[in-house]
């Protein structure tokens, strides 16, 4: 276990528990007794875009840590010190997004909690100006704790556990038609749960196909009221960029930058905004992830045929921590190719050359971390120059009668769109939802597939997850 996951463990009194909202499983801690923030003064509130987001602990005058998952590559984050509510009291700051650090090694893939801390640094004193707030006290380095110790979890949360494995279903929903106030007025109606549709491609990470329908039992339009239906754009209609849309909704009258809702703000508002070009969105919405139109969940490359080393002789498998992670090519006698999403600190590598199997055969290298170099410029948000280099100190190519290296192309070559080029790896072989290179949901022989080379404008249509920059 590396030194930031020990820290994480010992510290669980310091993270502290997420408020609990709408989120995809029940791994909250739920339940405990109202406390006062005196006994925890170092608790504080983190919120993102206006709303409680998750908790966190002071380590320093200026200084909190949090979990890696709260940190959201959009958006405003500030917190609340010395209060016993996240709705008000204390001291409330705002943090600047360059002075948030996430961790280095956190991936930010589903169920993968390694490296999951951040810190969280504040432009003044968290301390000087609250009679309340101190520093949470921090285990020494290399500090075990064994056990059966208990250990105190603090945090705005839910007082009793929900069951349903999307706590989003788990709520009661209702809507109001027909009325200027979302307080009063026109007709309210209740939604049943099972009358509710996500996409199904829906990621919130990114806010991809951030679309759900609900179904209302009776009719919307009954004779009297004020509600019509709106009027849909038709399939693959293209608005350009400059017209004026309409935006309406109960928000707020000005921007504001702390989480409160304004005393007038429940009569509807509308404002004209014009509609811009994909680029110009992503200029202005640099830590959102603005994708364009859908893939198949998950972005893998699934399926192909069992296929011989000897016909992809270069094949290497990459194991992070004994477990296979990744593939990669041979590029010379020393040298390995592979992705830097593949590489993380504080873990132990090594590759497989020469066997059609991750499992055996062929010879195993053990990777000195000093001699993985991942590209300067990654960038996991947007897995920009997503390469790394593995040197191996022994030659690859000698040892077995199997390994060669692969051709690369030249400096500056273009393919065409249309050519097939052949993928090879051990994933998996139907699409799955939580995609994952290992014995329990790959195929351990290897396999290829051959898929067409297209435009880097299709490309960018059909990868939603990841969006296709220019480089």
């Amino acid at each position: 276990m590396g030194l930031s996951s020990l820290f994480l463990t010992s510290c669980i009194l310091a993270v502290s528990v997420a408020f609990i909202t709408p989120s995809k499983g029940n791994d909250r801690i739920v339940g405990g007794k109202a406390v006062n923030i005196t006994d925890y003064p170092y608790q504080v509130a983190v919120y993102w875009m206006g709303k409680i987001w998750c908790g966190g602990s002071i380590i320093g005058e200026d200084l909190v840590v949090t979990a890696a998952h709260c940190i959201k590559p959009y958006g405003d984050f500030a917190i609340r010190v010395g209060s016993s509510s996240y709705k008000n009291g204390g001291e409330l700051y705002f943090i600047d997004r360059d002075n948030i650090t996430v961790h280095k090694g956190y991936t930010g893939r589903p169920r993968d909690h390694e490296n999951d801390i951040a810190l969280l640094r504040a432009s003044q004193s968290l301390i000087s100006k609250s009679s309340v707030a101190k520093k949470v006290k921090l285990p020494s380095i290399g500090q075990k704790t064994n056990a059966g110790v208990l250990a105190k979890v603090s945090g705005w949360g839910a007082r009793k556990h929900i069951n349903d494995t999307t706590a989003h279903f788990s709520i009661n929903y209702t809507i109001r038609v027909g009325s200027s106030s979302y307080k009063s007025g026109g007709e309210v109606y209740e939604i049943q749960r099972d009358n509710i549709l996500v996409h199904e491609w829906y990621n919130s990470d990114f806010d991809d196909f951030d679309i759900a329908l609900l179904r209302v039992s009776q009719s919307l339009l009954r004779e009297g009221s004020d509600a019509k239906m709106v009027k849909l754009p038709s399939e693959n209609q293209i608005t350009k960029a400059g017209v004026l849309a309409k935006v309406s909704g109960w928000g707020h009258r000005q921007q504001i930058n702390y989480p409160k809702l304004n005393a007038d703000r429940d009569i509807l508002h509308a404002v004209q905004v014009p509609i811009v070009d994909h680029s110009v969105c992503t200029e202005h919405y640099p830590y959102g992830k603005i994708t364009d139109s859908p893939s198949k969940a998950n972005d893998r490359i699934v399926g192909g045929q069992e296929v011989d080393i000897a016909d992809y002789p270069y094949q290497v498998a990459l194991y992070v921590d004994g477990e296979l992670s990744c593939g990669g090519s041979i590029v010379n006698e020393h040298l390995v190719v592979t992705a830097a999403h593949c590489i993380h600190e504080n873990h132990s590598y090594a590759i497989r050359v020469g066997s059609s199997s991750y499992k055996h055969g062929g010879e195993v290298y053990q990777i000195d971390p000093n001699n993985i170099i991942a590209h300067e410029k990654f960038d996991s948000n947007i897995t920009d120059y997503d390469i790394a280099l593995l040197r191996v100190s022994q030659s690859l190519l000698s040892k077995n009668s199997i390994a060669k290296a692969v051709k690369l192309p030249v400096s500056g070559q273009k393919t065409d769109a249309g050519v097939l080029a052949k993928v090879s790896g051990w994933g998996d072989r139907q699409q799955k939802n939580f995609p994952k290179f290992n014995g329990n949901s790959s195929d351990d022989k290897l396999r290829a597939v051959e898929v067409p080379i297209v435009e880097q404008a299709e490309c960018k249509k059909r990868y939603r997850s990841h969006p296709i920059t220019d480089r």
